[in-house]
Protein backbone atom coordinates (compact mmCIF):
# COMPACT_ATOMS: atom_id res chain seq x y z
CA UNK A 1 0.00 0.00 0.00
CA UNK A 2 1.58 3.43 -0.75
CA UNK A 3 2.34 5.71 2.01
CA UNK A 4 0.81 9.22 0.88
CA UNK A 5 2.63 10.84 3.69
CA UNK A 6 6.31 10.33 1.46
CA UNK A 7 7.85 13.05 -0.32
CA UNK A 8 10.29 12.37 -3.06
CA UNK A 9 13.47 14.23 -2.76
CA UNK A 10 14.37 15.49 -6.02
CA UNK A 11 17.81 17.25 -5.44
CA UNK A 12 19.50 13.76 -3.54
CA UNK A 13 17.64 11.48 -5.72
CA UNK A 14 19.42 13.56 -8.99
CA UNK A 15 22.82 13.56 -7.42
CA UNK A 16 22.70 9.86 -6.74
CA UNK A 17 21.85 9.29 -10.31
CA UNK A 18 24.56 11.25 -11.77
CA UNK A 19 27.18 10.33 -9.73
CA UNK A 20 25.92 6.62 -10.96
CA UNK A 21 25.99 7.18 -14.55
CA UNK A 22 30.29 6.77 -15.19
CA UNK A 23 30.91 3.28 -16.64
CA UNK A 24 26.98 3.48 -18.01
CA UNK A 25 26.30 2.88 -21.74
CA UNK A 26 22.80 3.43 -21.86
CA UNK A 27 23.02 6.37 -24.53
CA UNK A 28 25.70 4.29 -26.63
CA UNK A 29 22.87 3.88 -29.63
CA UNK A 30 19.95 6.40 -30.24
CA UNK A 31 18.45 4.91 -33.92
CA UNK A 32 16.21 7.23 -36.09
CA UNK A 33 15.20 6.67 -39.99
CA UNK A 34 15.19 9.19 -42.27
CA UNK A 35 12.24 9.87 -45.33
CA UNK A 36 13.58 7.27 -47.10
CA UNK A 37 12.98 4.84 -44.18
CA UNK A 38 17.21 3.80 -43.11
CA UNK A 39 18.05 3.60 -39.74
CA UNK A 40 20.55 5.46 -38.42
CA UNK A 41 22.72 5.80 -35.06
CA UNK A 42 22.43 9.31 -34.71
CA UNK A 43 24.82 9.23 -31.51
CA UNK A 44 27.75 6.77 -33.93
CA UNK A 45 27.96 3.82 -31.00
CA UNK A 46 28.75 7.01 -28.50
CA UNK A 47 30.87 9.38 -30.35
CA UNK A 48 28.01 11.54 -29.93
CA UNK A 49 26.23 10.25 -27.06
CA UNK A 50 26.18 13.17 -24.08
CA UNK A 51 23.27 15.66 -25.23
CA UNK A 52 21.11 12.30 -25.31
CA UNK A 53 22.71 11.46 -21.58
CA UNK A 54 22.04 14.74 -19.79
CA UNK A 55 19.20 15.40 -21.68
CA UNK A 56 17.61 11.79 -20.77
CA UNK A 57 18.90 12.60 -17.38
CA UNK A 58 16.82 15.76 -17.19
CA UNK A 59 13.82 14.14 -18.29
CA UNK A 60 13.73 11.65 -16.10
CA UNK A 61 13.24 14.07 -13.16
CA UNK A 62 11.07 16.32 -15.48
CA UNK A 63 13.65 19.12 -15.54
CA UNK A 64 13.00 19.11 -19.84
CA UNK A 65 10.49 17.94 -21.85
CA UNK A 66 11.94 14.78 -23.52
CA UNK A 67 15.36 13.38 -24.62
CA UNK A 68 17.16 15.14 -27.52
CA UNK A 69 20.02 14.33 -29.52
CA UNK A 70 21.79 17.80 -30.29
CA UNK A 71 23.69 19.93 -27.91
CA UNK A 72 21.95 22.82 -28.80
CA UNK A 73 18.33 21.56 -29.14
CA UNK A 74 19.06 20.52 -25.15
CA UNK A 75 20.32 23.70 -24.45
CA UNK A 76 16.99 25.73 -26.14
CA UNK A 77 14.82 23.27 -24.25
CA UNK A 78 16.46 23.93 -20.86
CA UNK A 79 16.20 27.44 -21.38
CA UNK A 80 12.50 26.84 -21.49
CA UNK A 81 12.21 24.55 -18.91
CA UNK A 82 13.52 27.26 -16.89
CA UNK A 83 17.08 26.02 -16.26
CA UNK A 84 19.29 29.52 -15.53
CA UNK A 85 22.74 30.10 -16.90
CA UNK A 86 24.80 30.67 -13.83
CA UNK A 87 29.02 32.49 -13.67
CA UNK A 88 30.41 29.71 -11.98
CA UNK A 89 29.41 25.79 -11.28
CA UNK A 90 27.54 24.69 -8.64
CA UNK A 91 26.98 21.20 -7.48
CA UNK A 92 23.94 19.59 -9.91
CA UNK A 93 24.92 22.21 -12.93
CA UNK A 94 24.94 21.05 -16.17
CA UNK A 95 28.33 22.13 -17.77
CA UNK A 96 28.29 23.11 -21.45
CA UNK A 97 31.91 23.09 -23.49
CA UNK A 98 31.19 23.90 -27.01
CA UNK A 99 29.97 20.86 -28.32
CA UNK A 100 29.71 18.79 -25.28
CA UNK A 101 27.63 18.90 -22.04
CA UNK A 102 27.93 17.01 -18.67
CA UNK A 103 26.94 17.14 -15.26
CA UNK A 104 29.58 19.12 -12.68
CA UNK A 105 29.46 17.36 -9.14
CA UNK A 106 31.73 19.29 -7.05
CA UNK A 107 35.61 20.60 -7.03
CA UNK A 108 35.83 20.40 -10.66
CA UNK A 109 34.88 16.93 -10.67
CA UNK A 110 32.33 16.71 -13.82
CA UNK A 111 31.09 13.47 -15.46
CA UNK A 112 29.46 13.38 -18.89
CA UNK A 113 30.05 10.99 -22.31
CA UNK A 114 33.45 9.78 -23.18
CA UNK A 115 33.22 10.17 -27.03
CA UNK A 116 36.49 7.85 -27.33
CA UNK A 117 35.13 5.11 -25.57
CA UNK A 118 31.20 5.78 -25.57
CA UNK A 119 30.06 5.77 -22.41
CA UNK A 120 30.36 7.91 -19.31
CA UNK A 121 33.00 8.90 -17.19
CA UNK A 122 34.17 11.41 -14.80
CA UNK A 123 36.66 14.28 -15.39
CA UNK A 124 37.90 17.76 -14.52
CA UNK A 125 36.29 20.50 -15.94
CA UNK A 126 38.94 20.67 -19.28
CA UNK A 127 38.28 18.52 -21.54
CA UNK A 128 41.42 16.35 -22.79
CA UNK A 129 41.55 18.18 -25.65
CA UNK A 130 42.08 21.62 -23.79
CA UNK A 131 38.33 22.93 -24.16
CA UNK A 132 37.23 24.95 -21.57
CA UNK A 133 33.27 24.85 -19.98
CA UNK A 134 31.80 27.81 -21.88
CA UNK A 135 28.46 27.94 -19.63
CA UNK A 136 27.03 26.74 -16.62
CA UNK A 137 23.28 25.82 -16.27
CA UNK A 138 21.06 25.25 -13.23
CA UNK A 139 17.47 24.62 -12.34
CA UNK A 140 16.41 25.77 -8.82
CA UNK A 141 14.53 21.94 -8.23
CA UNK A 142 18.37 20.53 -8.14
CA UNK A 143 20.15 22.65 -5.98
CA UNK A 144 22.12 20.11 -4.05
CA UNK A 145 23.54 20.95 -1.05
Amino acid sequence: MPNNNLTRIVPKNYQSFIQALPGSNMWRHLYVSDQDGREIDVTEGGNKSCAYMVSSVLCIFQLIDKPHATVNTTLKHMLEAGWQKIDKPIKGAVVHWEEHLGFYLADDFVISNNSSKGYASSHGLVMDDGSKPIDFYIHSDIILN
